[in-house]
């Protein structure tokens, strides 16, 4: 299921220059940590066709930022990251697919390649032992 970005989170970096939040207190953006900002702890952001026993658990992962030049121009793309999910739970972006209006739809793959590099994870399973597993999640940038 594709997670929607909002034009919101690309506001935040505009209001991030205001803030004056301590750099222990920034997401990977560079945006205070926000419930807004945030995908839920445990939702299902890995889509993967290994087999497990226990599916990977998201920790914390914060939303991708809305690329600054698309959302002043309204512009809407989306980007499919392929990852992978160490035995550690750190993971590892293999690969961004994006689509959008202009050829600056790159920039969508690109911060949410960033975003997906951050993310954390207990990770998936066989057998009681824990395993890497491929993952792949899709982000769509509207309004």
């Amino acid at each position: 299921m594709p997670t929607l970005c909002k034009p919101a989170a690309g506001i935040a970096l505009a209001l991030l220059l205001l803030s004056s939040a301590q750099a222990d207190e920034l997401d990977v953006f560079g945006r205070p940590f926000s419930e807004k900002n945030m995908i839920p702890a445990r939702s299902n952001v890995c889509t993967t066709q290994d087999a497990l026993d226990v599916r990977p658990v998201l920790l914390r992962g914060v939303q991708p930022l809305y690329p600054i030049d698309s959302l002043l121009s309204h512009q809407s793309g989306s980007a499919i990251i392929r990852y992978r999910i160490g035995e550690d739970g750190k993971t590892t972006v293999l690969s961004a697919d994006t689509k959008g209006e202009s050829d600056k739809r790159k920039w969508f793959g690109n911060h949410a390649m960033i975003a997906v590099g951050s993310w954390a994870f207990a990770p998936g399973q066989r057998a009681g032992v824990p395993v890497a597993v491929s993952c792949a999640i899709e982000f769509v940038f509207g309004f």
